[in-house]
């Protein structure tokens, strides 16, 4: 005969291998689930763009620009920059003038410059380069955004200071 001990733990051991079988069945079954293109799938995951907006001096007019690059592995297709010009204390930036000719594709590591449209302004003497770099970075990382492909939005990282180049 089988006393109340023994039962209890012969339940116990049964009710463990059921369960170890069910989580083996289940997690093979989860296994062999078809993860193809074909199988029905919603959409294709794009990677997101990541683009790097920073300033420099241009050697042209030896005056700030704005260069954005491609900092991804991969390339990127701008369709749209918010906003279209950025105001400045001594000038402007007109992203919109990029776009005149259609969309911008960048390989990475691959840069386009911005200009900056000077306009009349009193200056403080005390104002440094450096410092209107930092106040154009400011604005930036404010309000700078971009579309790529896909309509979605680029991972937009704004790096501080200057660049001489």
């Amino acid at each position: 005969m089988i006393d109340k001990v023994k039962r209890n733990s012969l339940k116990r051991i049964g009710m463990s291998a059921v369960a170890a079988s069910v989580a083996g069945i289940a997690g093979h079954s989860f296994a062999s689930v078809n993860t193809s293109a074909t199988s029905g799938t919603v959409g294709i995951v794009v990677p997101q763009a990541d683009i790097q907006v920073s300033t420099r001096v241009s050697v042209i007019t030896n005056d700030l620009e704005v260069l954005i690059t491609n900092a991804g592995n991969q390339s990127a297709t701008i369709k749209q920059m918010t906003p279209s010009v950025t105001m400045t204390k001594r000038g402007q930036f007109d992203f919109s003038q990029l776009m005149k000719d259609g969309d911008i594709f960048l390989a990475p590591g691959q840069s386009v410059s911005v200009p900056m449209r000077q306009h009349a302004v009193q200056v403080n003497a005390t104002d440094t380069s450096n410092g209107q770099a930092r106040s154009l970075s400011d604005a930036l990382r404010r309000s700078f955004s971009v579309i790529t492909e896909n309509d979605s939005f680029a991972k937009v990282t704004v790096n501080d200071g200057i660049r001489f180049i």
